[in-house]
Order: C-alpha cells, then sequence, then structure tokens
C-alpha cells in the first residue's frame, strides 16, 4: 500500500510571544500545508475528544455548525483495534472521509489527531507493557501494540497529526526500577516512531518521567542527545495523569513545575499539548505557567454526559449575573449549573447568559435556543436529546473560551492576562486542582443521574453494569501489581 506523503507542519509565535520564557503565556500559528492549500490554527487552542470517530452525543451535521473547526479532532487508535489492522484500512479512501470529517459541501475538511490510548478511558492499563511493545484497551480486552505495528496501521491513512506513544504508567510515584525502564522503553519507542513517521506524518512526542523532577531531567537530557529524534518531532505532549503522584491532593503547583521541568531544556520554537486537563482552572493555570498552546478536551463531554451546563465569562464580566450556585465559604461562583435541579422546572432563561454561550455566526440551534426548564424535562424523563443539547452548548463554551484566550493574549501582554487569570480564580469556585475537573455542580448532577440509572437498569443492562465493575476492579489491581512487580 503506498504510504501518501505528509502535509508541511510549521509553528511560529506570535511577534508579542517570541521571544517568551518556557513558563509564560504565548499566542501562535500552527499551520497544516497540504495540496496546494493552507490550513492555519491559532494557540492556545482545543482538540475536540472523540469516541470510536464520533465526538459524543453529536452527529456530524450538528459537529459542522459548531466552532470545532478552529482546533483538531482527537482520534484513539484503540477504539478501531478490535479487528486487526483497524477496518479503516480497507476503505478506498482518506481517514478524514472514514471518519465522516472530509470536505464536502456541508462541512469543511477537520483536521485530525490520532494517538493509540483514550486519555479520557477511566480503566488503567490492563496489562504489562514488554521492551517491545505497549498495552492497548479495546472493545474486546487488552492487546500488545509493538512501534512497528502501530506505524503500520497508521501511516496507508494518515491524520494529520500523530501522537507518539511511551511507557508512562498512571500514577507517576514510580519505583527507580520501574522510572529507568519506563526511560529507557519511552525513548527507544519514540525513535522509532519518529524516524519511521518522517515525511508522511507530523509526530508529537510525549515527555515522561512521572511525578519525578529527576526522571523528567534524565530523559529530556537523553531524547535531546538524539539530534535526528528531535529534529524528526514535532511538537511535545505532556499529561496530567501520568504525572500525579499518590496523594489525592494534588499540589496545584506540582503539575505546572514537573511540565516546566520537561520542558525547559528543549526549545520554545515546537507546539505543546497537554492530555487529560480537566476544566477552565486546569487549563488557565497551564496556559498562564507553562505556555501550553493545545489542549484535549474530554472534560466537557463529561459534563453533557452527566446533565451539567457550562455557564462562566473570561475575561470575567463583573456585571454580569450569574445563575450558578455559589460557594457560602468563599462567594465564588461554580462554573456551571445541574440541570436535574429542580429550581429549573419554570425557568425559561437560556443554557448561557455568558458571552461564551453566544456563538458567533447563526446559532446551531435555531432562532429559538432551548430553555433551561425544556432541558430540566428531557433529562427528568431519560429522553437522550438533553444530552445532545448540552453537548451542542458545553462544546460551544469550550470553544469561545479558547477564543478569548487567544484574543487576549494577541491584543495584550502575557501581565494583562495574569491578572485576568487571577479575576477567575476570585469569580470562580476551583476544585482540588488536576483532580479531573468535577466541580460541585457534576457531582450533584451524578447523584441524580446515577439515580436515574438505578430506575433503568432492570434485567440484561444491571447484569452488564455488574460485569463492568468487576472488570474495572480487575483492572485496577492488575495495574497495582504492574507498579510492584516492574
Amino acid at each position: 500500500m503506498t504510504i501518501p506523503a505528509a502535509p508541511s507542519v510549521k509553528f511560529e509565535l506570535s511577534p508579542s510571544s517570541a521571544p517568551t520564557p518556557t513558563n509564560r503565556a504565548r499566542h501562535g500559528r500552527l499551520s497544516f500545508t497540504s495540496a496546494g492549500s493552507t490550513k492555519v490554527l491559532e494557540t492556545p487552542m482545543l482538540m475536540t475528544n472523540s469516541q470510536r470517530g464520533a465526538v459524543p452525543h453529536l452527529t456530524r451535521d450538528i459537529v459542522a455548525r459548531l466552532p470545532i473547526e478552529a482546533g483538531m479532532i482527537s482520534l484513539s487508535l484503540e477504539h478501531f483495534l478490535d479487528q486487526r489492522p483497524p477496518p479503516f484500512l480497507a476503505a478506498p479512501f482518506s481517514l478524514h472521509r472514514y471518519m465522516g470529517f472530509h470536505q464536502s459541501s456541508s462541512q469543511n475538511q477537520q483536521l485530525l489527531a490520532l494517538g493509540l490510548r483514550d486519555s479520557a478511558d477511566p480503566v488503567p492499563m490492563v496489562s504489562f507493557n514488554h521492551d517491545e511493545s505497549v498495552s492497548a484497551n479495546t472493545g474486546t480486552g487488552a492487546i500488545k501494540v509493538t512501534p512497528a505495528e502501530y506505524l503500520a496501521w497508521t501511516l496507508p491513512r494518515p491524520p494529520d497529526l500523530l501522537f507518539s506513544f511511551a511507557d508512562d504508567p498512571l500514577g507517576g510515584d514510580l519505583s527507580k526500577k520501574r522510572l529507568r525502564k519506563s526511560i529507557t522503553r519511552s525513548l527507544a519507542w519514540i525513535e522509532e516512531i519518529a524516524l519511521g513517521a518522517k515525511g508522511h506524518v507530523a509526530v508529537f512526542a510525549p515527555l515522561v518521567g512521572g511525578s519525578s523532577p529527576a526522571g523528567r531531567e534524565l530523559f529530556v537530557k537523553l531524547l535531546s542527545a538524539e539530534t535526528e529524534v528531535v529534529d524528526a518531532i514535532s511538537g511535545w505532549t505532556l499529561d496530567v495523569a501520568t504525572a500525579l503522584g499518590p496523594s489525592t491532593q494534588p499540589d496545584p503547583l506540582a503539575i505546572p513545575s514537573l511540565f516546566n521541568t520537561s520542558l525547559s531544556p528543549l526549545s520554545p520554537s515546537k507546539p505543546r499539548t497537554v492530555l487529560s486537563a480537566a476544566g477552565p482552572h486546569d487549563v488557565l493555570r497551564l496556559v498562564r505557567d507553562v505556555g501550553i498552546d493545545c489542549f484535549v478536551d474530554e472534560w466537557s463531554s463529561r459534563c453533557s454526559t452527566d446533565g451539567c451546563a457550562l455557564d462562566f465569562d473570561f475575561p470575567v464580566d463583573p456585571n454580569r449575573s450569574r445563575e450558578a450556585k455559589k460557594d457560602v465559604t468563599t462567594g465564588k461562583t461554580d462554573v456551571g449549573y445541574s440541570l436535574f435541579d429542580t429550581k429549573h422546572v419554570g425557568s425559561f432563561l437560556p443554557l448561557s447568559t455568558s458571552p461564551l454561550g453566544q456563538p458567533s455566526g447563526p446559532h446551531p440551534f435555531g432562532s429559538e435556543p432551548p430553555t433551561r426548564a425544556y432541558v430540566h424535562h428531557l433529562l427528568q424523563t431519560h429522553e437522550l436529546t438533553a444530552h445532545v443539547i448540552l453537548a451542542i452548548h458545553n462544546t460551544l463554551v469550550m470553544h469561545n473560551f479558547f477564543a478569548s484566550i487567544r484574543t487576549l493574549l494577541a491584543s495584550s501582554t502575557s501581565d494583562v492576562f495574569e491578572k485576568e487569570v487571577e479575576k477567575f480564580f476570585e469569580a470562580y469556585a476551583e476544585c482540588t486542582p488536576f483532580s479531573g475537573g468535577n466541580y460541585e455542580c457534576m457531582e450533584e448532577a451524578k447523584v441524580e443521574l446515577d439515580r436515574i440509572d438505578e430506575l433503568r437498569g432492570k434485567g440484561s443492562l444491571a447484569e452488564k453494569r455488574k460485569a463492568d465493575r468487576l472488570e474495572e476492579t480487575a483492572a485496577r489491581l492488575e495495574e497495582e501489581v504492574d507498579k510492584k512487580d516492574l
């Protein structure tokens, strides 16, 4: 099978951001040129997470009406490895067309980023990694994937951007022996993938080391010595989940400090992507303190699934009336609200009064956006349409949030941006930093969602849930054995 040539990928920092220290907010342009046409994405930007190639709760025609085009769609190869090789290799057309994100009369072609694992998957690695292979979690169980197989399954139908994988276990706190293995394996895999994909697809490589600053320094030192590999890498990825140590109350300064340890020795001329950052507070902290350029957004779809509507603004408007619940001790407002709450029974307000909830063009909902009372009714009657409406709204809010960040960075200094971030932290209540973005509104909604699930969970559905819980428990135990033995 002929492997197509790679598009040209170029990243430039705007004059207001270049030169900039590693750990400061920055504004840039990431451009992809292919077949004579160029698509430019401004950064910081959002990558919309997908499940089996679909944005959760949304059909392709709805996605085409949202501002997702300002970012990318993030795909996970393990979603398609129920059969091997993956089925899209048999298609006589591109990956974009197979996924439904190709150029057509109703939509522009979306840029696709592809990685092996789904960063939103709550199930940890369900099998051991080895020197030659990494574990992936498919619909039919755990499988081993080698770098050679990864390239063979991705290059014939290449995405616009390919995430290399690494041996970077969840949990962050690794023994010295396990940390050395992680670094050695990751360097070998990144080298094989980056050099094998060179000339065919842009590769973003992970910066590993868990929660160990010394491990991160060693990894970057060894990687920097391989100049051919570094030249073949177009950008970097950092994962919050693998950097967290064993503490249940993460230090909000620990993650930015660890990421800066990895990035400081490297040139600032390559874009940086973060996985597993959840919620606007995590995003703003990483943009401000690390200078992150791209974020994979798994969080907003979880809000939609739980029954939450986002309702915040950035920069903060002190005159805007906020309907979300306030913390009784701090007076800070939540970033959203649960639409299960009975106070919305007679509320005919739109889902958000924030500018972030308003599109720049025609509204995706049409001339009459749905009210809070309507969505509350849909949730109480178990209608899946409620989650579709919330997904449209929350996706719109998150993309407009990033557009506001870009506008502020492009039109002012980083000092002005930092002041606006502080105003946001003073106005909006934060959950535990880097803990998955479980804001109070989401916790409240989950209680009601679980209640409704219990009402619906009869017969075969109840048996399936019981089996799923047993599988997740077994997976966690297996991961603990992995940490101890390796």
